[in-house]
C-alpha cells in the first residue's frame, strides 16, 4: 500500500460530504479498495470470505481474511459511513464474533474510521484497542504513520506473525505507563521513598511538589521508550517458541561464519558488521530505507543519529538502534538486515546459554 491510495480514498470521502450511502455502498466505495491495497483479493472467495460464519448458528461477520490453510486470521466488521464506532455495542459485537470463531484480530470500520482490536488480550474492552485512525484526518505529516499501522494488516504480514510482535511491545509499554501514572497520582509510598533517596527531600516537600507538577503521559508506542525487564525467572511469563526473552546468547552462526557473543546487543552489532563485510553494496542501501522503518514511523538503521534513542555507529558510518529487546533484535536481524541484504532468515543460527 502507498499513500496515494489513502489520499485517493480521502478525496472520495470529501467529495461525498454528508451524503448517506448505506453499508453496501460504504463497502464498495471505501472498504474493498483498502482491503485490496493491503494485498488481499476480495474477489477470491478462498482468500476473503464475505458474510462468514464459523458455524451455521453464528451471526455472520462481513469479511473474514483467510490464511492458506483456510483459517480466518482477521475479521472485519463494516458499518455504514458516519456511524459512531465508539459505541460499545459495535465493539462488543465484533469481539463476540472473534471469540466464537477463535480469531485474534478484529477490525471495525465505517470506511473512514478504522479500529483494530486484539480480541484475546487479557485486558478490559477499551484496552484491547491497538490502534485507530481516520482517513479524513490524513495529512502529509501523518500519512506515513497511518501507512505503517495499516501495513500490519497486509496479506504478506499475516503470512508471518501479523501484528503480534508490535502489539506485545505496545501493550507491555503502555502497562508500564499506566502503572507509573497511578504511582504519581496516588503519591505511592514506594515512589516517595525513591524520590527521597535521590533528592534527600522530606516527604511533605515531595508530596507538595508532585501536587504542583502537571505530568501528562501520552499514549506510548514501542519506538518511544525502552522497556527493560530485569526479572530473569522464566516463570514470570510463559515462553513461546521463538521467544528469546530472559535468555542469553553465547554464539551465532551467520552464513559460513561462527562467532561468540555475550549480549543481545553484541549479537545485533556483530551481525550487522558481518553483513557489511559480506555485502557492502546492499547494506549501504539499508539506512533510512522502508525495510528498516519501525511500525510507528521510526527507524532501526539511519544516517541521522538524532533519530535514534540509543545508537551504535557501524563501520560504514550508519547508526544502529541498540535499545531494543531480545525478540526485537532477532526480528531486526532476520526480517530486515538479512532480508535487505538478499539473504534468508535461515542463514542465521543463534546458540543460547543453558
Amino acid at each position: 500500500m502507498n499513500k496515494e491510495i489513502l489520499f485517493r480514498i480521502k478525496r472520495k470521502l470529501e467529495r461525498l460530504g454528508d451524503k448517506s450511502i448505506g453499508e453496501a455502498g460504504t463497502k464498495e466505495a471505501f472498504i474493498n479498495p483498502l482491503i485490496s491495497a493491503l494485498g488481499w483479493d476480495v474477489s477470491d472467495f478462498d482468500e476473503v470470505k464475505l458474510e462468514y460464519k464459523a458455524t451455521k448458528k453464528d451471526t455472520p461477520v462481513d469479511y473474514a481474511l483467510m490464511d492458506g490453510s483456510m483459517n480466518p486470521k482477521l475479521f472485519i466488521e463494516a458499518k455504514q459511513l458516519g456511524l459512531n464506532l465508539d459505541d460499545h455495542k459495535w465493539i462488543a459485537q465484533i469481539l463476540a464474533y472473534c471469540s466464537m470463531a477463535g480469531v485474534k484480530w478484529a477490525l471495525l470500520t465505517d470506511g473512514n474510521h478504522y479500529k483494530l482490536y486484539n480480541t484475546t488480550a487479557d485486558a478490559r474492552l477499551e484496552e484491547k484497542l491497538f490502534f485507530e485512525l481516520k482517513i479524513k484526518d490524513l495529512t502529509e505529516d501523518n500519512v506515513d504513520k497511518a501507512l505503517n499501522l495499516l501495513n500490519l494488516l497486509t496479506k504478506e504480514n499475516f503470512e508471518g506473525d501479523g501484528p503480534d510482535a508490535p502489539w506485545e511491545d505496545y501493550f507491555l509499554i503502555n502497562k508500564v505507563k499506566k502503572t507509573l501514572k497511578k504511582l504519581i497520582d496516588d503519591k505511592d509510598e514506594s515512589l516517595l521513598k525513591a524520590i527521597n533517596k535521590t533528592t534527600k527531600l522530606g516527604r511533605a516537600t515531595i508530596i507538595n511538589s508532585l501536587n504542583k507538577l502537571k505530568i501528562k503521559i501520552e499514549k506510548v508506542y514501542p519506538t518511544q521508550i525502552p522497556l527493560q525487564i530485569k526479572e530473569k525467572k522464566e516463570s514470570v511469563r510463559k515462553l513461546k517458541k521463538g521467544d528469546y526473552a530472559f535468555k542469553k546468547p553465547e554464539g551465532v552462526k551467520l552464513l559460513n561464519d561462527t562467532f561468540e557473543v555475550k549480549t543481545w546487543k553484541d549479537l545485533l552489532v556483530n551481525s550487522a558488521e558481518k553483513l557489511i563485510k559480506y555485502n557492502p553494496d546492499a547494506f549501504n542501501k539499508l539506512p533510512d530505507s522502508d525495510i528498516m522503518r519501525t511500525v510507528f514511523g521510526g527507524t532501526f538503521l539511519t544516517k541521522n543519529k538524532s533519530l535514534l534513542r540509543t545508537s551504535h555507529q557501524l563501520s560504514n558510518g550508519s547508526f544502529l538502534e541498540i535499545d531494543i529487546g531480545a525478540n526485537s533484535i532477532v526480528r531486526v536481524i532476520k526480517k530486515r538486515l538479512l532480508k535487505g541484504c538478499g539473504y534468508k532468515e535461515t542463514d542465521i543460527e543463534i546458540f543460547l546459554k543453558n
